[in-house]
């Protein structure tokens, strides 16, 4: 908590000048730090900003409890938003959040909720709260209400839309919510099967993959769109703009291991 991750990574980049800080907010944290980065360039206060959208669920997750462990992944991607003269644009952003309906999704006994004179909630792992049907219902509604606003505040239309990237949180989410939204599922970014739900990571690494499986190209109108805790959801539509190629690309690996999950995690533990 203190310093902040932001402090940490300007400290491993070697940078002392600019100003850092974290947002949180759970698996909408992308789009809502994109929309937070757009409000800060465009009033004038900043002129480059390096975001980053990451998450280390696994910290937080009892392996035990196999009906939830599976579902979330670790992982972290990050943009670099400038002011500059291009044919890249944000057409439009919504945020919004129900915290009436928070509880559906919510980690007890951690940061504020934490009882630190109740020596039952001192465990190493802590409890998720996950009510499936609860969140369905809320996310696919909520999303596809916030992308008919986001389009109509951009002048466009469903049909404008070259690619959507939503977070990976749960197919059936997707596949109601582009169903709603009438979009074809060739549009949408699916990349779930491969990390599970990330977070606030989800987003930016499919927008890597994305570029990476050409899915991108010149001028491409890409929506973005989330939902996670609070109950929080938000809506992007940008401009990628004429550059889809890479300018640098990177070559680290991570080891490869047969060991499970779980393994890995007693092994940080120790």
């Amino acid at each position: 908590i203190i310093p902040s991750t932001a402090s940490r990574i300007q400290k491993n980049i070697g940078n002392n000048k600019a100003a850092a800080f974290d947002l949180n907010s759970a698996c909408t944290g992308f789009v809502y730090g994109l929309s937070t980065a757009y409000a800060l360039i465009k009033s004038g206060i900043m002129k480059n900003i390096l975001l980053i959208g990451g998450e280390k669920v696994s910290f937080f997750l009892d392996w035990n409890e196999r009906d939830t462990a599976v579902l979330f992944g670790d992982g972290a991607g990050a943009v670099v938003i400038e002011s500059v003269e291009s044919d890249s644009k944000i057409y439009s952003s919504k945020l919004s959040c129900d915290p009436f309906q928070g509880e559906a999704l919510m980690l007890n006994n951690f940061g504020s909720s934490m009882d630190f004179f109740d020596p039952a909630s001192h465990g190493y792992f802590f409890d998720i709260r996950f009510e499936g049907q609860e969140i369905f219902k809320n996310a696919v509604k909520t999303m596809a209400k916030l992308a008919t606003e986001t389009l109509e505040e951009a002048n466009l239309t469903i049909d404008d839309i070259d690619l959507c990237i939503p977070h990976q949180a749960n197919l059936r989410i997707l596949e109601a919510t582009a169903k709603r939204c009438k979009l074809p599922m060739d549009k949408v970014m699916i990349n779930l099967d491969k990390y599970g739900n990330t977070s606030a990571g989800s987003i930016p690494i499919a927008l890597t993959e994305a570029m990476e499986e050409n899915k991108i190209k010149p001028n491409s109108k890409i929506l973005f769109l989330a939902f996670g805790g609070g109950l929080s959801c938000a809506a992007s539509i940008i401009d990628w703009g004429s550059r889809v190629k890479s300018i640098k690309t990177s070559d680290a690996k991570l080891s490869k291991t047969n060991k499970s999950a779980l393994e890995l995690i007693e092994e940080i533990k120790n």
